[in-house]
């Protein structure tokens, strides 16, 4: 039996909040709360039998702030390692937020959570939250923003709005369910969700009244005979407590496969009706708490999940659950990440019942980032792909209504865009016919190009600027050129990148006139990849790399912004797999050995390859299969669909020291550090140090400072991941 390493402590159930959802019903006026020595005590004998995470919660926790710092000193002592859950009411000014996060931090706390919804806004606005997440930022503490949300709840794009630009931090979007002081809310506005396991169950709650239960809130007013209260620890030790917590079937069952699966198992009895089980309830809790509150159900439930047939299933998916494929297939990172991709790829594929046989356990989880993944998906471009699946159910029942609404106004953006882009090509080739050569188009207008000169069911991404490659001796030339053909742009500054010069725009459209591919220290074999390039139909003056080119441009560019946006990666290898299937392997693989990083080409194709690229038969053995490249492909697999950097935004410090795992070699390590000295990089420096200085919260400190933090709490992350 896996044994929980993990406990919920309430501190007290006082709340300077009375929020109508609450379902511990919390408030200002509760009397009595456990004593520092209690508290204390409990926090020891948690440690004693096993327990190495506690999270401390209310009520509003930070109320007893002293109390609060006292057990993360206790905690930090035992090896304990501790997360915070508050309503963020100290945050509300900037300065208090500051000092608070830094002194949180030196205590030990690794994760905050702060709950902000429509109910938490009626007593104060989401400005003590923002301070917050502020200065998490600066002092590199996670934290997760939790949303409890109703039916259609028209208050829910507001609530999300201020946070959308803060990409560290987390959102979690929980039901509002039928329990404590939320039994007074219209059953009307509940979303009645009753599907999924059941993660709250796996983290027992210490009461402020001395009580284990299964889980923390749900369980809170119920008596002694139901099976989510596990029992008082005046009565029986922690140990026993958290044993019978981790070996009652019926919770191991809401753990496991969820509430659901104890009504079919009442109802394969034929005894639901008879029991007076409801046919209709209006979330989870109240479907667990029908049930768990019924001694009769009960009773039947006990006999039924002893049997050992019902054991050896749930043996079978705690065995997966807590397998190295578990944390895959059923861990937060999955869902949000390769987990979600998946399904967005097979929705814009027409694979629609795929994408209905598996949207619940990706888009059903409380904790799939709806703020997140609607910005991701906007910035990746695959809004106008996804535009069919926009209203189908089994996206629409998880989905919030503003990730609907939003990707449906991004959708008719892309559309727009794409017709000036479509401008835009006419008159790039037009303007290379006058000069006299011929220009390379690069990632998405080359796919857009393409586009119509090839057929397959995945729907193409939309992409943002227009880049072309031409010789270095006409780039100027073309750049005048079109400044006089209606283009604008910087003529005081014309270049701002090692292999590009300053973009240009035509009605807001960007174009990057590229010299090189790539800038020169990835040593692409640019020469033979121009060498393979393909002309255009409909525009004689440009053409396009063959579809190898294009794949190894993809895998290597997305290991040079270190996998953010991997989604514009994946999707563009899926597309061109698809569509060329003759495409030359060998020719891959030896493309990839000339470059002065291979693994910057093997570990997005290696990640990619796992159930959604389909590389040519072969191609993937001539891959590095040592244990760097296994702890390269992890710290891939954790960014690839979820970083949401933009090119500037990449941390110079951990970009450049990620860079050196990607060589193989001491002497192509050293001519990277004596790169950072030169003139391109230096400019890449200044480029981000501009752009950290635009940041909220950074006013007064110094760029290099925040970047020097930033650069430090990355590369640990990095080697975290590295030496998993």
């Amino acid at each position: 039996m896996q044994q929980a390493q993990a406990i919920s402590m309430m501190l007290t159930r006082r709340c300077n909040m009375t929020c109508a959802h609450c379902s511990v019903s919390s408030g200002p006026k509760i009397k009595g709360e456990p004593s520092r020595d209690e508290l204390l005590a409990t926090l020891h004998s948690a440690a004693d039998a096993g327990i190495r995470s506690v999270q401390l919660t209310g009520g509003e926790p930070m109320i007893r702030e002293k109390l609060v710092f006292d057990l993360l000193a206790a905690a930090r002592q035992r090896g304990m390692i501790a997360t915070l859950s508050s309503n963020g009411f100290w945050g509300r000014r900037q300065a208090t937020a500051w000092r608070t996060v830094a002194a949180l931090k030196r205590a030990g706390v690794v994760r905050i959570t702060i709950s902000y919804d429509r109910y938490h806004a009626q007593f104060q606005g989401p400005q003590p939250a923002l301070n917050i997440a502020r200065a998490a930022e600066w002092f590199n503490l996670p934290l997760n923003i939790n949303i409890t949300r109703v039916a259609n709840d028209p208050e829910l794009a507001g609530i999300v709005a201020p946070f959308e630009k803060r990409h560290q931090l987390k959102m979690r979007f929980y039901d509002v369910q039928e329990i404590g002081r939320a039994r007074q809310l219209p059953i009307a506005e509940l979303r009645g969700n009753t599907s999924g396991y059941c993660t709250a169950c796996c983290v027992p709650a210490l009461t402020d009244d001395g009580r284990m239960t299964a889980c923390n809130g749900p369980s809170y007013f119920l008596d002694a005979a139901s099976p989510l209260v596990i029992g008082s620890l005046r009565e029986k030790g922690m140990s026993q407590l958290l044993d019978q917590h981790n070996t009652d079937p019926i919770l191991e069952t809401i753990r496991r496969a969820g509430p659901e699966r104890l009504l079919r198992e009442l109802e394969s009895a034929g005894v639901a009706r008879e029991l007076g089980i409801r046919s209709q309830h209006s979330g989870m809790c109240d479907l667990c708490l029908d049930m768990n509150t019924n001694p009769a159900a009960v009773a039947v439930l006990r006999e039924r999940l002893s049997a050992p047939s019902h054991q050896a299933a749930l043996a079978a998916r705690r065995m997966v659950i807590f397998s190295g494929a578990a944390d895959r297939t059923l861990g937060i990172e999955y869902a949000n990440g390769v987990g979600a991709a998946q399904l967005w790829i097979d929705a814009a594929s027409g694979r629609l019942a795929r994408f209905d046989a598996n949207a619940e356990a990706i888009l059903g989880r409380a904790d799939f980032d709806w703020n997140r993944m609607t910005t991701y998906l906007v910035r990746c471009g695959v809004a106008r792909a996804l535009a069919p699946v926009l209203s189908r159910t089994a996206l629409t029942r998880w989905a919030p209504s503003f990730f609907v609404d939003r990707l449906k106004r991004a959708a008719i953006d892309e559309a727009l865009h794409e017709f000036g882009q479509r401008e835009v090509l006419t008159r790039l080739n037009d303007a290379l016919a006058t000069v006299g050569i011929s220009g390379l188009l690069l990632k998405g207008g080359a796919l857009m190009a393409l586009d119509e000169q090839s057929g397959g069911a995945l729907v193409r991404r939309g992409c943002g600027d227009i880049d072309v490659h031409v010789d270095a001796n006409f780039a100027n030339q073309l750049r005048e050129k079109l400044l006089l053909s209606g283009f604008t742009g910087n003529s005081i500054e014309p270049r701002t990148g090692p292999h590009h010069l300053a973009p240009l725009f035509f009605d807001g459209i960007p174009v990057e006139i590229h010299t090189r591919i790539m800038p020169s220290f990835w040593e692409l074999p640019e020469s033979e990849m121009i060498a393979q390039s393909r002309e255009l139909k409909r525009f004689p003056a440009l053409s396009t790399l063959d579809p190898e080119g294009m794949i190894v441009h993809a895998m290597v560019h997305s290991s040079a912004h270190l996998f953010s946006h991997g989604l514009r990666a994946a999707w563009d290898a899926v597309w061109l797999l698809e569509r060329f299937p003759s495409i030359d392997g060998k020719r891959l693989v030896d493309w990839a050995g000339k470059l002065a990083m291979p693994r910057s080409f093997w570990v997005p194709a290696m990640v990619l390859s796992r159930g959604m690229a389909s590389f040519p038969d072969g191609i993937l053995r001539a891959a590095p299969s040592d244990e760097r490249q296994r702890r390269l492909e992890r710290v891939a697999e954790v960014r690839i669909f979820s970083a949401v950097e933009g090119a500037y935004e990449l941390n110079p410090f951990s970009k450049n020291g990620f860079f050196l795992l990607l060589h193989d070699s001491p002497a192509g390590k050293a001519q990277h550090v004596l790169s950072l000295f030169g003139r391109n990089e230096r400019e890449s420096r200044q480029a981000s140090a501009r752009h950290v200085r635009t940041r909220e919260g950074a006013a007064g400190r110094s760029a290099f400072a925040l970047q020097m933090r930033e650069g430090i709490a990355q590369w640990k992350q990095f080697r975290k991941l590295i030496e998993q």
